[in-house]
């Protein structure tokens, strides 16, 4: 059974639009803020740099399909589920939740790539072994010998 990971946050003035309701880009701002608390809570960094070496996650595809609005003031709960553990690929779950009301489903795919300073190079690379290890236990897909 994976482990869940939740995320709460307060809906600032400057996210919402004239009437009060979060402006709908601000969900993929949000999913960013869970998978980087996700990160502090397994002691990882989201990138690195090292020897001229950059490594990190940046996004594939992302979507997000809006149940109920957010307001201004509002505190809700972003619940984060890792749907799949690919060598190279992490697929992301996001549910937003003020209280037991749903408001949203997000999900996003990122690429583990790494780029060479000294070019403008970007290539996909193997996630750590250590890195996986830590992210096994939110992941809901049985792990498979042939995705890593």
């Amino acid at each position: 059974m994976p482990e869940a990971f939740s995320f709460e946050r307060r809906v600032g003035f400057a996210e919402t639009d004239a009437a009060g309701l979060v402006h709908f880009s601000n969900f993929f701002r949000y999913m960013e803020e869970a998978e980087a608390a996700l990160f502090r809570a397994i002691d990882w960094p989201l990138f690195t740099s090292e020897q001229g070496v950059i490594a990190g996650f940046p996004k594939r595809a992302a979507e997000c399909d809006y149940r109920r609005p957010l307001y201004f003031d509002d505190v809700f709960t972003i619940e984060v589920a890792l749907r799949k553990l690919r060598a190279s690929a992490l697929t992301w779950q996001f549910t937003f939740r003020r209280g037991p009301d749903v408001c949203a489903y997000g999900q996003y795919t990122t690429i583990y790539a790494r780029r060479d300073a000294a070019s403008e190079g970007i290539a996909p690379a193997l996630v750590p072994d250590a890195l996986r290890e830590r992210l096994e236990r939110y992941c809901t897909e049985e792990p498979a010998d042939a995705q890593k």
